[in-house]
């Protein structure tokens, strides 16, 4: 049975399925953040080792730079963590509109139901009321 609240509920269907959407690219990120962060301590660490058994070689530039990098990545996984909370955050308003939406219309229907049903009755008894008349009509008065 169709509702007014039909089109409501498919305008929350795809604002959660582009919340879903964005959840999803916003912890693809996060990985890739990660695993740069991975591959920079991994690079340090064999950069230290390097530069340790080799005297000659000279490594500040380079540990300098990784730590550049490793601040700015800090910086990125805080800024995707905040967009994946807030984004966590407007998929769970979608989902209580979406509910809300979904009572209404059920409420709606059990109303029409009922109405239905209420007028059925009705038809059923004018019906039971206009026999039991034309009966007293037509039966001999004592």
């Amino acid at each position: 049975m169709k509702t007014p609240y039909d089109t409501a509920l498919r305008v929350t269907d795809r604002q959660l399925d582009q919340v879903r959407a964005a959840i999803g690219q916003a912890i693809d990120e996060l990985q890739r953040v990660e695993l740069a962060q991975r591959e920079i301590d991994a690079a340090m660490r064999r950069e230290s080792v390097a530069s340790g058994s080799d005297h000659r070689m000279l490594t500040e530039h380079f540990f300098v730079r990784a730590r550049a990098d490793r601040q700015r990545l800090r910086e990125r996984r805080a800024l995707a963590h905040a967009q994946l909370e807030e984004l966590r955050r407007q998929a769970v308003d979608c989902y209580g509109s979406r509910t809300a939406i979904e009572n209404a219309a059920g409420t709606f229907r059990e109303e029409a139901v009922r109405l239905e049903a209420n007028a059925e009755q009705m038809a059923n008894d004018d019906r039971v009321g206009a026999r039991a008349g034309r009966f007293r009509r037509t039966s001999p008065r004592p």
